[in-house]
């Protein structure tokens, strides 16, 4: 874009050379890349990042299938991709992505390797919250040389740096130190870089999460109050068209705590029916939209249970 210089390979060295800083990557990307196909199946919604030789190292990826990126495939503009297990699964349905070919913007590229988080930078899940904070895209990521990126997509996307840094405690001073040095080499008053702080973010996303859920055990109480005012009602007739009934129950001799508890038996009854249907019929859709958008769904046992109480 316009007045948005490359950066140089000086000022990567000046960034990897930043005291808390362990490595650095020059990349590009695209949060929505379309127009990715193997034979009839389309890719929809995945991002596409055009990566330097250092980025899977930064970002903790390992291959798991196939090989890395070579000098030769960034020198000599090779045509070439590596994908993660989300990509390969939705668009080779079981098959080994290594070899087959990926038609990206009308041009060829062959993948070459598979790739995935090592071990060591996965975030450790001790909750739902953590889930959904650190939960990996679900439409999966391709991954070009950045030589390569210009073939599909010119030179429409700005670089990004993303750094690792020497641990959580370091990371927002490293961003800014390198987000000055980045500024520095900018003549235009009009740009400016920013770091861009994962702990903050999910911080953020944490904060959201929390009002999202006291929303959401309001709508429940209300719904709780709504249904039970329908069940009183519902109640209400039956005592009503069965005086006769009860009646009857009373010239026998039944004592009228029998009388209320067959009621309130029914009542439990009744709603305990509604419960289990609304249960089952809350699995059923969710797993069937899980299918459907390819987002992971995750039923709470005790949630249910503490519902029903």
């Amino acid at each position: 874009p316009s007045s948005v210089p490359l950066i140089s390979k000086d000022t990567l060295k000046d960034i990897q050379n930043v005291e808390n800083v362990e490595s650095a990557s020059l990349y590009l990307f695209r949060s929505y890349a379309d127009n990715i196909f193997y034979n009839n199946t389309s890719l929809n919604g995945g991002k596409i990042y055009g990566i330097d030789a250092n980025y899977f190292s930064t970002c903790g990826y390992v291959i798991k299938n196939g090989r890395g990126f070579a000098d030769k495939d960034y020198s000599q503009f090779r045509k070439v991709a590596i994908v993660d297990q989300t990509t390969a699964d939705n668009l080779f349905a079981g098959e080994s992505p290594i070899g087959k070919t990926l038609e990206i913007k009308g041009e060829p590229f062959t993948v070459v390797g598979l790739c995935a988080k090592s071990n060591a930078f996965q975030p450790v899940i001790n909750s739902m919250d953590d889930y959904y904070n650190f939960m990996s895209e679900s439409s999966g990521a391709i991954f070009i040389p950045d030589a390569s990126w210009p073939i599909i997509y010119n030179y429409d996307e700005p670089q990004a740096l993303i750094i690792r840094a020497a641990s959580t405690d370091d990371m927002t001073s490293a961003g800014r130190q390198c987000a000055d040095i980045l500024n520095t080499h900018i003549t235009s008053g009009e740009i400016k870089y920013k770091a861009s702080d994962l702990l903050e973010q999910a911080k953020q996303l944490q904060e959201l999460s929390s009002a999202t859920n006291q929303q959401l055990i309001w709508i429940a109480s209300i719904s709780l109050l709504v249904g039970g005012i329908g069940v009183m009602n519902i109640m209400l007739v039956s005592v009503t068209e069965r005086t006769r009934e009860i009646g009857l129950k009373k010239a026998i001799g039944a004592k009228k705590s029998r009388i209320l508890g067959q009621f309130l038996t029914e009542a439990a009854a009744l709603t305990s029916l509604g419960g289990i249907i609304g249960i089952v019929a809350g699995i059923v859709l969710a797993k069937v939209i899980s299918r459907i958008s390819a987002a992971p769904s995750a039923i709470s046992v005790p949630a249910i249970l503490f519902s029903r109480m």
